[in-house]
Parts: structure tokens; sequence; C-alpha cells
């Protein structure tokens, strides 16, 4: 089996690493896709390329931003 490289790109809040992935025959191989979060939903695709074969995963995320901390009441020193 000989061994494929293969391109990886996707667009922002996601990241993927590495941006070229080389395979050796009959085995696989681990990517790290990051998700950026923001305040909601967001969605894009990761693309795999070798040669001129393109595969499409479809990415989704959910970002939830905490709250502001806001005090209850005036600081008040004792």
């Amino acid at each position: 089996r000989s061994s494929l490289t293969v391109e990886l790109t996707t667009t922002s809040p996601f990241s993927v690493a590495p941006a070229t992935a080389q395979i050796p025959g009959g085995s696989d191989v681990e990517v790290l896709v990051t998700f950026r979060a923001g305040n909601g939903e967001e969605q894009a695709f990761l693309t795999l390329t070798v040669g001129d074969r393109t595969a499409v995963v479809p990415l989704r995320g959910f970002g939830v931003r905490p709250p502001a901390c806001i005090p209850s009441a005036e600081c008040i020193l004792s």
C-alpha cells in the first residue's frame, strides 16, 4: 500500500492541524480540529483533498459565553 498526502482546510471559527497529513499505507493519522467559540451556533466544513479527490465533513459548534460578573452590592470596607 502506498502512502497518501492529504490537504486539510476549514474556515473560522474552526481550525485544523496539521494542514497537510502524510498517511502511510494501511494506517491512520490523528488531526486536531479546534473550535474558537463565540456566542451562538457556528457551522463550517472540513475539506480533505487528495489529488483531484475531495471529501467534505460538516462541522458544527455552539459557543456559550459566561455572563458578565457584576457584584450584587457595593463593596464595603470594615
